[in-house]
């Protein structure tokens, strides 16, 4: 966090910062969701796989409403207030689904209140408006992002579609990305320097530091609740299920 505050500091003029949440600012607590982990991509393949996964939305609804975040870095709510306090617009993208998922009316709501929680706040708002249908995707028909309350929920969209999009409605000097992967990097540098806009693009590798081990028998027991009773448990809790097995 140290590097990327370094390069943050080198900007000297206004900017618009997009932050890539899921694995840079926040991962799922439990630990066999850590990145050297086999079970780092679980729930993506389950959702890549819902047609095939029996009570898929019942999963879906327990894993998101049960499940605990935790800051990759304790020192991002200090390093967004920071940018913020400089008079720059920070927004972050949660490539996750907007409305409802099973019984959770909106998703955005509950995404919200998590880093909140966690005292991660971005710019309130775009041109003035902060709970809106920002787009629709012309890559992936009837995929929408939504903007709710400084948070880009992507889903699915290609990340260079959000940001041709913020670009031809803002026109920044500056635009600066802030991801832990290189995907899209080239085609969004390409766009910025068609529009004469300055592009910083910053990878943040915070998420590899973490590398606390899981525990076999806990993630067995998670994988039994949450596939044979569609019930998410974190590992406090499967350690407590262990603990009277025994």
């Amino acid at each position: 966090s140290d590097d990327l505050v370094s390069h943050i500091e080198k900007i000297k003029t206004k900017a618009i910062f997009l932050i890539n949440l899921r694995n840079n600012v926040v991962l799922p607590k439990s630990k066999m969701f850590r990145f050297n982990s086999p079970y780092y991509d679980l729930i993506d393949n389950v959702e890549k796989n819902k047609f095939k996964v029996p009570y898929f939305m019942e999963m879906l609804e327990s894993w998101y409403v049960s499940r605990s975040l935790m800051l990759v870095s304790k020192k991002w709510p200090e390093i967004i207030q920071n940018i913020l306090d400089g008079g720059n617009s920070v927004y972050g993208i949660a490539t996750l689904p907007s409305g409802p998922v099973g019984r959770v009316q909106r998703l955005e709501y509950l995404h919200f209140q998590e880093l909140k929680d966690l005292k991660i706040n971005f710019s309130s708002s775009f041109h003035g408006k902060s709970d809106f249908i920002f787009m629709t995707s012309k890559m992936l028909e009837d995929n929408e992002i939504y903007f709710y309350n400084g948070i880009f929920f992507t889903d699915h969209t290609p990340l260079v579609e959000l940001v041709e999009e913020i670009i031809h409605r803002s026109f920044p000097n500056y635009l600066v990305l802030i991801d832990n992967k290189r995907d899209e990097l080239e085609k969004i540098r390409q766009i910025c320097l068609e529009h004469n806009i300055s592009f910083l693009s910053i990878i943040y590798r915070g998420v590899e530091l973490i590398t606390d081990k899981f525990d076999p028998e806990l993630v067995k027991i998670q994988k039994e609740y949450f596939f044979n009773h569609q019930r998410w448990l974190e590992d406090e809790q499967a350690k407590a299920f262990l603990d009277k097995e025994e």
